[in-house]
């Protein structure tokens, strides 16, 4: 009798042992399910959209309507935040609102933006308080017209400007992320090609042109400051820069565009990095739609950090 009581309590044992794991399985599936699906949680670092979002919030993001099956047929909604993978690193993720879709004409002027496919759209943009940067300084608060690509556009990257052939280029790299695609400045002095000038003198970069660090060379602005800066210091010869981009080791002159793509700005205005600088962002590049604050934790250099009270469950809007 006592060992038939043993086999059954041992029996008892390895029963709920074994439903244990099950539901513990269960349970991490659909977590990870949940998670992968449905909805995510980020920590974010950085000031792009502050005051809107903080360093250190921790972000409830909707991801369902970016997912695969959904983003082809869901078009993203103007001025939504959203958390989305960097162009120039998948690694990397950024938190911006969406300011304007793929056939979309954008500009800035004076610190105000406009998109002239969405004439009703408003913006945060400079403060009246705030002082306008020169459109020869920086690219915040003066933007030329820019048509956002859509798929099926063909580009011709031999006639466009700096700005929009970095922008291209971006688009390419987006697009083809496996694919090795390059860039190499072409500097014509007198119409005759300056292979490996020297640049001296010039605040932002010191040695050839052909060894410009990665942090530069994917930098529109920089090459727009270098060209204004050569063409002062070669006078009286005539001076112009263009680029030769190479796909896979041969160069391409046009591009058809096969993706939609998003412009996306920073709350932050003043300080904020966004699609002024590197362009615009894949649609489905976007992973979700930050929803709220679940809660927040602010740690300063040296200091112990502490809660954010008042941002526990703050919804973002």
């Amino acid at each position: 009798m006592d060992k038939s009581g043993h086999q059954n309590r041992h029996f008892d044992t390895q029963a709920f042992l074994y439903r244990s794991i099950i539901q513990i399985s269960v349970i991490l599936g659909l977590g990870i399910l949940i998670k992968l699906v449905f909805v995510d949680v980020i920590r974010m670092s950085g000031n792009q959209m502050h005051p809107t979002v903080l360093s250190g919030d921790r972000l409830l993001v909707f991801r369902s309507p970016y997912l695969p099956v959904f983003n082809k047929m869901i078009k993203p909604g103007y001025k939504k935040p959203v958390l989305f993978r960097m162009p120039s690193d998948r690694e990397k993720l950024g938190c911006l609102r969406i300011a304007a879709l793929s056939t979309d004409t954008v500009s800035i002027d004076s610190g105000m933006f406009i998109n002239l496919g969405n004439p009703a759209l408003t913006f945060p943009f400079i403060g009246k308080d705030d002082q306008i940067h020169p459109e020869n300084y920086s690219p915040r608060d003066y933007f030329k017209l820019y048509r956002v690509p859509a798929a099926g556009d063909m580009i011709q990257l031999d006639s466009l400007c700096s700005r929009d052939l970095f922008f291209a280029v971006s688009v390419i790299r987006q697009e083809n992320p496996k694919d090795p695609i390059g860039i190499k400045p072409l500097l014509y002095i007198d119409d005759s090609l300056a292979e490996d000038y020297q640049i001296s003198g010039f605040t932002l970069y010191s040695g050839s042109i052909d060894s410009i660090p990665s942090e530069l060379s994917t930098d529109w602005f920089f090459w727009v400051r270098l060209e204004n800066y050569l063409k002062q210091v070669i006078l009286p010869r005539t001076v112009s820069l263009s680029f030769a981009v190479k796909f896979d080791g041969t160069r391409i002159h046009q591009y058809i565009v096969k993706s939609d793509f998003v412009f996306l700005l920073a709350d932050n205005w003043n300080s904020g990095l966004d699609s002024r600088y590197f362009g615009p962002v894949k649609s489905t590049n976007i992973i979700g739609r930050v929803f709220s604050v679940l809660w927040s934790h602010e740690r300063e250099n040296g200091k112990k950090g502490h809660f954010r009270l008042n941002r526990l469950g703050k919804i973002i809007s």
